[in-house]
């Protein structure tokens, strides 16, 4: 039986040094664009020791809380041309990521932060759904995303170490929107949650 006492006994004694739980998980922040911009160059407010990836949408402000607004439709909005990441001194990737042209390159990095292996076809997000009004939807993507982790397994720390008080996430964004944009970023990271008899503790 999986309860016996040499099993109740080894669980003891695991406990009292902690059992050790790895998991992803992320955390969330919330900035602004104002209209006409041109650019605007954000510092994302986190220290994780193992940051994993970045994801984030931009949206109109005044569209958010309407009740009767296509949700799908108010993600769609981007006027971006361009977006470009610094992590600490590096800039990732080397090359801003294109926004323009159906924003292909954008979408690439999609497939590539939730291995999407089998799309990576060059394939264009524009006119490809009736949610878009390829009207006014000329540059951008509705998800952004972009990944720092060294290995696709969630099991391993392998994110990037931004727990020092000089570290730093830098988001830049070449825009233009016609009215204020409301983002909404979200921080992949790898954490390790301890339990044990005495104690509860969670590394990050």
């Amino acid at each position: 039986s999986p309860l016996d006492s040499s099993y109740i006994g080894a669980l003891s004694t695991q406990l009292g040094t902690g059992i050790d739980v790895p998991f992803t998980t992320y955390e969330h922040s919330v900035h602004t664009i104002d209209a006409g911009a041109g650019s605007k160059t954000i510092e994302i407010p986190t220290r994780n020791r193992s940051t994993k990836g970045i994801v984030w949408v931009a949206r109109n402000q005044a569209d958010i809380q309407k009740l009767n607004k296509d949700k799908l439709k108010v993600f769609n909005y981007n006027s971006m041309s361009e977006i470009h990441y610094r992590l600490n001194s590096q800039l990732y990737p080397q090359q801003p990521i294109d926004c323009t042209n159906g924003a292909t390159e954008n979408f690439l990095e999609l497939c590539k932060y939730y291995d999407l292996v089998s799309t990576y076809n060059g394939v264009a997000t524009r006119n490809t759904t009736n949610n878009v009004d390829n009207t006014t939807y000329t540059n951008g993507k509705f998800i952004n995303t972009f990944g720092f982790s060294t290995h696709p397994n969630t099991n391993y720390i392998s994110g990037k170490n931004l727990t020092s008080a000089s570290s730093s996430l830098v988001l830049k964004i070449n825009c233009n929107p016609t009215e204020t944009q409301q983002i909404d970023v979200f921080i992949e990271y790898d954490a390790i949650l301890t339990l044990g008899t005495t104690k509860v503790d969670l590394k990050r």
